[in-house]
């Protein structure tokens, strides 16, 4: 199973050296060389259709699909310019059509023992959601992630908690990033 997991092109040349062709004709000549398929199948396959080759100038990328449906995905590197590469494994991803996460505070943030602790629960939770917060320490101001805050799971999928040293400020504001 060399291929699995990749996208494969299959194409069948016909090559003339120079000895002569059929050409479905029948033009008698007794040299005659030409090929006949029949009953050629795929197994275990699945046949991609409207591929999209897009130029990315940099180690990662956003896939935003047009419409729901699945994709496969595939990369492969060019080096010097010039040189493209194998390509990689097929990533499958199945674009849904799905209400978008809503975060609701329970409750007011609490603030003990130089740690503000913050609860929340998300609506319409999916795999893979990830969280951020911000603070500053007077508005306007500029926001910047607090990057030792640590967020836990209350109850999967729909609650959460996040905690984060105050320091010595006597006020500060934060902001929930879920992405």
């Amino acid at each position: 199973m060399p291929y699995a997991g990749h996208a494969l092109q299959v194409r069948f040349s016909y090559v003339l050296d120079g000895l002569g062709y059929y050409d479905g004709i029948g033009n008698g000549s007794s040299l005659v060389i030409g090929w006949h398929f029949d009953d050629i199948s795929f197994t275990d396959t699945e046949e991609l259709t409207a591929p999209v080759v897009q130029d990315v100038a940099a180690t990662q990328f956003t896939f935003t699909p047009t419409q729901i449906g699945s994709y496969a995905l595939d990369a492969r590197a060019q080096v010097y310019g010039a040189f493209l590469l194998e390509w990689g494994p097929i990533q499958r991803v199945d674009a849904i059509d799905a209400p978008p996460p809503s975060v609701q505070f329970t409750g007011q943030p609490t603030v003990s023992t130089g740690q503000v602790r913050i609860d929340f629960t998300v609506t319409n939770y999916r795999s893979g959601l990830t969280f951020g917060l911000l603070k500053t320490m007077a508005l306007p101001g500029g926001w910047a992630a607090d990057t030792n805050a640590t967020f836990e799971t209350v109850v999967p999928d729909s609650a959460f908690r996040v905690t984060a040293p105050t320091g010595a400020a006597a006020q500060a504001f934060y902001r929930l990033l879920v992405n």
